[in-house]
This record gives C-alpha cells, structure tokens and sequence, in this order.
C-alpha cells in the first residue's frame, strides 16, 4: 500500500519577523532556566554549609545580563 506524500504546510498568514525573533529569543530563555534549575536542582552542593551567598550574587549577575541583553534586542527591534 503506497502512502500520499505530505504536503507542506504553508501558514495562511505571513508571518511577523518581530513576533519570529521575540518567540525565538523566548524559547532560548526557557532551555537555559530549565538548564539552569536542572543544574542547581540536580548537582547539590559537596560541602556541608552552601555557599548561598555567593549562589544569589551569580544569580543576580546572569539575570541582569539577560535584562540587558533583552532591552537591547528590543530596543534594536524598535528603531532598526
């Protein structure tokens, strides 16, 4: 029994190159917090007392990179 070929789909909107790059970017945001948190979650720490400190500034240095890197995606987005 022969099988029909498919046939590609084609959307029936074009599609936005604004919304293309924002879910992109977001889909890259979710692999790395899931990388992260699997990281955290599932390396603990070898040492009695965690550094905890230390785990929140690298935390905070990472999230406000990602924060600027966002405002300046969007901001090439507006006035590119």
């Amino acid at each position: 029994m022969a099988f029909p070929t498919p046939t590609p789909l084609l959307p029936l909107h074009p599609v936005d190159p604004e919304f293309l790059a924002w879910a992109r970017t977001n889909q890259r945001q979710k692999r790395l917090k899931a990388a992260l948190s699997a990281q955290l979650l599932g390396h603990p720490d070898p040492f009695d007392r965690g550094d905890v400190a230390g785990q929140v500034q690298a935390w905070a240095k990472r999230h406000a990179q990602v924060r600027r890197l966002e405002a300046s995606a969007m901001a090439h987005l507006r006035h590119g």
